[in-house]
C-alpha cells in the first residue's frame, strides 16, 4: 500500500512541475518590455569651474514584444518553437554641452526638472547639441 501511494505522489509532482514550467515559459514568451522617457545627465563645475559642462544619453522610448511570423505584435497562447521579439527604439541621442548652464544650479526642483524634459521633448537639429543625431530602429 505504501508504495502506491507514493508512485501516486511522485505523479502529482511530476504534474505540477510540468505545470510550473509550462507556466513560465508562457510568461517568457509574451513578456513586454516598455521604456519611455528616460534621461541620464551629468554636470561638472569642478574640473574646469568656468566652462562647466554636461553630456548624458537620452531615450524617447524601447518597446521590446512577442510577434507572430509575419511580425506584427500578438500574445502567444499557443506551442511553438520559435519566439518572435521585436523590439522598437526611438530618439536614442548622446550629447556634450560645454559652457553651459547647470540645471543642478537651480534653487527650485521644478525648474530643473522641467530643463530636464526640455532637453527630451524638443527635437533639434543644434550640431552643437547632440554628439549624434537620435537613433530609431526596429530590430
Amino acid at each position: 500500500m505504501e508504495l502506491s501511494l507514493f508512485s501516486v505522489e511522485v505523479v502529482d509532482a511530476a504534474k505540477q512541475d510540468s505545470f510550473t514550467e509550462k507556466l513560465i515559459t508562457q510568461i517568457i514568451k509574451n513578456v513586454q518590455i516598455r521604456i519611455n522617457c528616460i534621461h541620464i545627465r551629468y554636470e561638472d563645475a569642478v574640473t574646469k569651474p568656468r566652462s562647466p559642462f554636461g553630456f548624458g544619453v537620452i531615450l524617447k522610448s524601447l518597446h521590446v514584444e512577442t510577434a507572430d511570423a509575419n511580425w506584427i505584435p500578438k500574445i502567444i497562447s499557443d506551442m511553438v518553437h520559435t519566439v518572435n521579439k521585436l523590439a522598437i527604439l526611438e530618439g536614442l541621442s548622446v550629447y556634450w554641452n560645454s559652457d553651459t548652464t547647470l540645471l543642478q544650479s537651480e534653487s527650485k526642483k521644478s525648474v530643473m526638472i522641467a530643463g530636464l524634459k526640455n532637453l527630451v521633448e524638443v527635437e533639434s537639429d543644434d550640431l552643437t547639441y547632440s554628439m549624434f543625431f537620435a537613433v530609431n530602429s526596429s530590430i
